[in-house]
């Protein structure tokens, strides 16, 4: 038969069994969210770069200047050159 101390034991056991596996699990929980949190810190670095060397393009297209520059030349057919 169970006695009240074999049945402490149990629940006792069964508690210690369940915070650890609420410990491993909430662990493995940070870890991620910490591996989020960098890929989305990477994510907004490169956002950053890619949005300057943008509005860096953009300014050296407003400098250009398409008239002064004779494109006929340049758009003439090269039969050399074989697209696939």
């Amino acid at each position: 038969m169970l006695t009240i101390f074999s049945l402490i034991w149990f629940f006792l056991g069964l508690s210690v069994l369940c915070l650890a596996s609420n410990l491993g699990f909430f662990l493995i929980l940070k870890k991620d969210k910490n591996n989020q949190n960098a890929y989305l810190k990477f994510l907004r670095q490169e956002l950053v770069r890619s949005q300057d060397q943008l509005k860096k393009r953009q300014v050296y297209l407003n400098r250009y200047e398409f008239s002064e520059y004779n494109l006929s030349k340049a758009l003439i057919i090269q039969p050399e050159i074989k697209l696939h």
